[in-house]
């Protein structure tokens, strides 16, 4: 076939001829590129020298998808599998398209690879006619083994950012897809990016119940590849690295039966029931939030609770809410500090809204959080929210991902389980404090489930917020029962 080239003066007469094709029927599918290269895939991409480490990368993404059981559906359907691992950065045979010509515009000009007066595009994609095809022409493919290009229209639940890119995808086994069908291009010369689109309505700010186990993965991915390039380096220098990871010791209870609290109902009642749709920014309510000056960390946590509740009463917020936060303070802080304090709130309450928490008792996690990291940037320590320092504590699940947060140990000893001292071996003389979680590392054999969500609500969320999420790693666990690992450190 031969490729139709339309060449233009710049991204707005580009986007006016991809619209009125798109208005004809002539083409549905669009995909913005900082420079005029091929149409390639991912996978097609890689060095001879990269695909085996790209390959065991996918195959941890698999393993981790069969890791808990919300994940499994995304394993099982293929589409499902490589939508996700594309959007995250995994090689895939797909190749991104959309629907909306506005995110093709935003992706033809919001690059590190865009310069100036050099020629951008917008390829543009019939389906209808694509899809006839490669029916006519599907022989090379069945006689190689290879299932046929297609158009993958999928709709992933609670994968947001392909929903806010209204994103479809090519799959294209072969290397070069241009070899067999031309893709028609709109070329005009870069001179400024887009701006008819906002950012965090390309890739959204707020994350999902998927998302943020996906944000899990992908850290524990990254400190992976540094731990691998830390022990490298140690092998160069002839020296013994040592995993420490499980060195802890079971072995002094008796069975390793879990707390009768961890009953399989309850623990189903964490699981993320909600299919929900990503909403764009101009559909967020905002929650105005003023953070008072006192010296005393607890009046600030009692004052914003009982302001952040008056608000959602005034405003009828309920846990279906899609929210952002806007943090002003009586005292001055410095606005990175603010910034980081929105995004933050807006963490907590997605990723708890949609688990069995009241809406009261999220409220109090933000106002909890807000008065820590207020504190912090005062005085540059951490607060402890009862008498006593708290302890540091490393939360773990079972892919291996980590997470720190902090507890008063009075408080956790008394979320232990009542029978503790019956289910330990007749001989144990080791503490029954809190350094007892240096012996047995598995919250559902050592605490009693309710106790442990209070634990959760009233002192280690606020704290693994404080300590965790960054722009660098966003580990952080909403919910108890995703625990696999809870360590004294």
């Amino acid at each position: 076939m031969r490729m139709a080239v339309y060449k233009v003066k710049n991204i707005e007469e580009a986007m006016q001829m991809a619209n009125k094709f798109k208005s004809s029927g002539a083409y549905n599918l669009f995909r913005g590129q900082a420079q005029n290269w091929k149409l390639t895939s991912t996978r097609a991409r890689l060095q001879e020298t990269e695909e085996q480490d790209a390959k065991e990368k996918m195959q941890r993404f698999m393993n981790f998808l069969t890791s808990d059981p919300e994940l499994l559906k995304y394993r099982e359907d293929i589409d499902w599998t490589f939508a996700v691992a594309q959007h995250y950065g995994l090689p895939t045979p797909y190749i991104d398209f959309s629907t909306s010509v506005e995110v093709a515009a935003y992706f033809a000009t919001n690059s590190n690879a865009n310069k100036q007066n050099v020629e951008s595009v917008i390829l543009c994609l019939s389906e209808v006619d694509f899809q006839e095809f490669i029916i006519h022409n599907h022989e090379p493919f069945e006689k190689g083994g290879a299932e046929p290009p297609y158009v993958a229209n999928v709709d992933v639940e609670n994968l947001w950012r392909l929903q806010a890119q209204y994103g479809t995808f090519l799959y294209t086994p072969t290397i070069q897809i241009e070899n067999l069908y031309s893709v028609d291009k709109i070329i005009f010369p870069y001179t400024a990016p887009y701006q008819g689109i906002l950012e965090e309505d390309i890739y959204p700010k707020r994350k999902s119940e998927l998302e943020i186990k996906l944000d899990r993965f992908f850290d524990s991915e990254r400190n992976r590849e540094g731990n691998k390039e830390f022990i490298d380096l140690f092998n160069t220098e002839n020296s013994t690295v040592i995993d420490v990871s499980n060195c802890l010791n079971e072995k002094i209870l008796k069975s390793p039966n879990l707390h009768e609290s961890w009953t399989e109902e309850r623990i189903n009642e964490w699981q993320y029931p909600l299919k929900e749709k990503w909403s764009p920014t101009s559909e967020e309510q905002v929650v105005f939030a003023i953070i008072p000056s006192y010296d005393d960390p607890m009046d600030v946590i009692n004052a914003l609770w009982q302001q952040l509740k008056k608000l959602f009463s005034r405003d009828s917020f309920s846990k279906e809410s899609i929210l952002k936060f806007k943090i002003t303070t009586e005292d001055p802080l410095k606005e990175s500090v603010v910034v980081t304090m929105e995004n933050k709130c807006s963490l907590i309450w997605n990723g708890t809204r949609n688990l069995p928490y009241t809406v009261f008792e999220v409220l109090l996690i933000i106002a909890q959080y807000l008065a820590l990291e207020q504190y912090r940037d005062r005085t540059g320590n951490i607060y402890g929210l009862s008498e006593g320092k708290p302890i540091t504590i490393e939360l773990g699940d079972a892919y291996g991902n980590y997470a720190r947060t902090k507890a008063n140990a009075t408080e956790l000893r008394k979320a232990f389980r009542d029978d503790l001292k019956g289910v330990i071996i007749d001989d144990y003389d080791g503490p029954m404090t809190a350094e007892f979680l240096l012996s047995v590392n598995k919250p559902q054999l050592v605490f009693d489930f309710e106790r442990f969500k209070k634990l959760f609500i009233y002192q280690m969320m606020c704290y693994q917020m404080l300590l965790n999420y960054t722009d660098d790693f966003s580990c952080v666990f909403f919910s108890p029962t995703e625990l696999a690992t809870f360590g004294y450190r």
